[in-house]
């Protein structure tokens, strides 16, 4: 296709007229795959070859292109050169992880594009690269595609040469929701990851290709039901109990929580998201280690009340991409327990989060929203989480301005405190939060916490 342009636009007016004509132009690949071995293949256009269509020809079919195919290297111009109003399918194709991850979280075309008008988007990474690339970062550009692309309905997100043994995405990690995706395909690390992807976080999904590193057995059950009380009665239980905020005794309440139904209403867990499971599975690890370290009976190591011992465990068992929910529905106990202490509560909410969430923007949405049920301390905040203190949640048409109860921390924020800014009593409050869709029970469990300090018991419904 690009040589072809290159070659015969402007040659004369009839090669023109059947290049440039609306019916043969609205999928452009600018890609040119030049063969060094078989298994070493460049993509990328002549610098000559690609200023040349830029400048002369792109402007003239920018407003006919539907489908585009780009690299790593051309990309910025061929984006930046022009817009294209009825694109709606992209293909990037041979990137480095690094170089898109800084496209997906900077102000670039592509996060404009991504964001506005994208429905079909084709990934494949050069997974060549020396020295192995970090799983957080695969993690972390999966959730940053899901929850900014808000069009998406087809997403293809694989190694370039297909032949990776490194490139598979540990989904047991990953907090992430999509209620517009229809396809998906994805490599993944065990076969327990594709049931991850069977859970309420992709409800639209209907053709699911997934290839499978591995497949071993575990004796773990993968639980992808909800449920959004229990772990708040854990916290404040502990509060309770330990007459101060003692992260490891949370943590230790939250892991009998997952494995023997502890403050479950059913006597079993059925709320355990993702980012949740595997920081609690994190933390017993740590704890085995700890006890051997120390020479401490393994059966007593739950029930620690040394000091020394407790500010030495290393309570923050999450990595730092997972951003999920959970760490702000379990939170309003944090608050309510410090209510005399208001730059202790909003730390303490901040901490409450980080535990099992060790994504700043969990961190400081739960420093936020801990704030809103009391006070709030000036401390910097995530620019996202910012975003929202400045009020970015106040959109007069809600779900038709793309408001969402989504399993990423921000968008619930947003969702909750629209549900509370737009309507007048707790109760128009919680059906504006569930009639959002998504994660309805979970968006109406957060918003019930902030909306019930500001209304107070006495004005909830009886029923």
């Amino acid at each position: 296709m690009v040589n072809v342009l290159y070659s015969l636009v402007d040659v004369n007016q009839r090669f023109d007229q059947l290049l440039l004509d609306p019916l043969y132009i609205r999928n452009l690949d600018m890609t040119s795959m030049t063969m060094k071995s078989y298994h070493d293949r460049i993509y990328s256009i002549d610098n000559q070859v690609l200023s040349r269509i830029c400048k002369n020809i792109l402007p003239r079919i920018h407003h006919q292109i539907n489908e585009l195919i780009v690299e790593q290297h051309s990309m910025e111009l061929v984006l930046h050169t022009i817009h294209y109003p009825h694109l709606y399918s992209l293909s990037l194709i041979d990137f480095q992880e690094e170089v898109l991850l800084k496209y997906l979280r900077g102000d670039t075309i592509l996060r404009k594009l991504l964001i506005e008008q994208i429905t079909c988007l084709h990934i494949e990474i050069n997974d060549k690269t020396t020295p192995s690339p970090l799983p957080e970062i695969r993690s972390t550009m999966f959730i940053l595609i899901l929850s900014l692309c808000k069009r998406l309905i087809k997403l293809n997100f694989t190694p370039f040469y297909h032949r990776s043994t490194f490139y598979a995405l540990d989904l047991s990690s990953i907090d992430c929701m999509s209620s517009t995706l229809t396809e998906l395909e994805i490599y993944v690390k065990t076969f327990d990851d594709c049931l991850y992807l069977l859970d309420e976080r992709l409800n639209c999904l209907s053709t699911l290709k997934i290839h499978v590193e591995e497949i071993v057995y575990t004796p773990e059950t993968i639980d992808n039901t909800v449920n959004d009380g229990s772990m708040a009665l854990c916290l404040a239980n502990s509060l309770v109990a330990r007459h101060s905020f003692e992260p490891y005794d949370q943590l230790v309440r939250y892991k009998w929580w997952f494995r023997h139904g502890y403050m479950s209403s059913t006597g079993n867990c059925f709320d355990i998201g993702d980012g949740t499971r595997k920081a609690l599975c994190e933390f017993e690890k740590t704890q085995k280690a700890f006890a051997h370290e120390h020479g401490l009976p393994l059966e007593e190591i739950d029930f620690l009340s040394d000091k020394k011992l407790l500010d030495n465990f290393p309570i923050y068992c999450s990595p730092d991409g997972a951003a999920g929910n959970r760490s702000l529905m379990r939170l309003a106990p944090v608050p309510l327990f410090f209510y005399r202490k208001p730059e202790v509560a909003v730390e303490f909410s901040g901490i409450s989060g980080r535990i099992t969430h060790g994504d700043k923007k969990a961190l400081d949405g739960c420093r936020y929203y801990g704030a809103l049920i009391k006070w709030f301390k000036n401390d910097p905040l995530h620019p996202e989480i910012e975003n929202i203190a400045k009020g970015s949640f106040k959109k007069e048409k809600g779900y038709d301005d793309g408001m969402r109860g989504k399993g990423y921390i921000v968008y619930f924020l947003e969702a909750v405190l629209w549900a509370f800014w737009s309507t007048q009593s707790f109760e128009a409050g919680a059906l504006a939060a569930v009639n959002l869709g998504d994660d309805t029970d979970t968006t109406a469990a957060i918003y019930g916490q902030l909306a019930g300090a500001h209304y107070g018991f006495h004005k909830l419904p009886p029923e």
